[in-house]
């Protein structure tokens, strides 16, 4: 048998090395193909999150009236004959029975509020804020929804641009407070709880249209009762609706 000589044994050393190093880089190349997955995965995730559409339009159109709706369900079920409805999925203004209508009254909502809108005309004689017969009746109709929730109501006076200064009412900020506090005084004398009450005058720094025409004016100046579901008095938390 044929020695094999020095440089065979140093020749198949080497080869032998060589093919080591060969197989361990065919150990890692499934690196590749994992990175190629995590890849598709992210993109795969990115394009899901892109085709969710956003919850907010849900409170934009109006819907969230409905959960100031249910606390209101919760007392007498005869309220609901006097519920205003919504009018459609685009619009915040409230359908409101003809008897609310005919006496003048609007009714507006939002997610955790329903704002009831009363003419002055119907309420007090111009540059007064003693609550007229007729005016007590328009608020007569809402007081059962009102009595049907433990939310909280602000009663906001507004007026025009024009200015006014009498004894009784130096500018419009006195007139606007006088008659919020007259509404509310009398919210309270129909027996709803004092401590859901609350009065403010804005005079006219709200208006909803035009002061520079007289229907502008007209309907700028007003007492707005606003319904707040999601602002209960701590006083009231836990009491039951009537």
């Amino acid at each position: 048998m044929t020695e094999e000589s020095p440089t065979n044994r140093r020749t198949g050393r080497f080869s032998r090395q060589v093919q080591v190093e060969g197989d361990k880089e065919e150990d890692n190349s499934w690196l590749l193909v994992y990175l190629d997955v995590i890849t598709l995965l992210l993109i795969v995730f990115v394009i899901l999150l892109a085709m969710i559409e956003p919850e907010d339009d849900e409170h934009a159109s109006g819907e969230g009236i409905f959960d100031g709706q249910e606390h209101i369900l919760e007392g007498d079920p005869s309220v609901l004959e006097g519920m205003p409805e919504i009018r459609d999925d685009t619009d915040s203004t409230l359908v409101l029975p003809t008897e609310l209508e005919e006496r003048g009254v609007e009714a507006t909502g939002e997610e955790d509020t329903i704002t009831f809108r009363l003419d002055d005309a119907v309420l007090f004689e111009t540059a007064q804020a003693e609550l007229q017969p007729e005016g007590q009746a328009a608020i007569d109709e809402l007081i059962p929804i009102f009595q049907a929730t433990t939310a909280r109501i602000s009663v906001e006076g507004h007026t025009d641009s024009l200015p006014i200064a009498t004894e009784q009412f130096p500018s419009n900020w006195e007139l606007s407070s006088a008659r919020a506090s007259a509404v509310l005084r009398y919210l309270a004398e129909q027996g709803l709880d004092p401590r859901r009450l609350r009065a403010i005058g804005y005079g006219d720094i709200r208006p909803i249209d035009d002061n520079e025409t007289a229907e502008g004016r007209a309907r700028n100046r007003r007492v707005e009762i606003v319904l707040h579901f999601g602002d209960t008095p701590p006083d009231l938390e836990g009491v039951e609706t009537p």
